[in-house]
């Protein structure tokens, strides 16, 4: 996803992605747990998420792995012994 607002400087990004990390302290929109959500989902479904500049703006790549076997999308339904048709 990409925006055209101001950005975030790269030197900024590795604290942007923290939790409660509000860059710029005069907005009072947010709560500085978006960028961190994003990255901490991805990371658990075995993804990343980087940040790269849009000009002007920021753009958030997310990359996710395609893999049948993953616990999230594993196939559960004979788990319990019910056998599906």
């Amino acid at each position: 996803m990409a925006d055209d607002g101001l950005g975030i400087h790269e030197q900024d990004r590795e604290r942007a992605v923290q939790r409660f990390a509000r860059l710029d302290r005069e907005r009072d929109d947010g709560h500085g747990l978006g960028l961190n959500l994003v990255a901490a989902i991805s990371a658990a479904h075995g993804g990343a998420m980087r940040l790269k500049d849009n000009h002007p703006g920021l753009r958030v790549i997310v990359t996710l792995p395609c893999n049948k076997t993953h616990p999230a999308t594993a196939d559960y339904s004979t788990a319990a012994g019910r056998e599906t048709s």
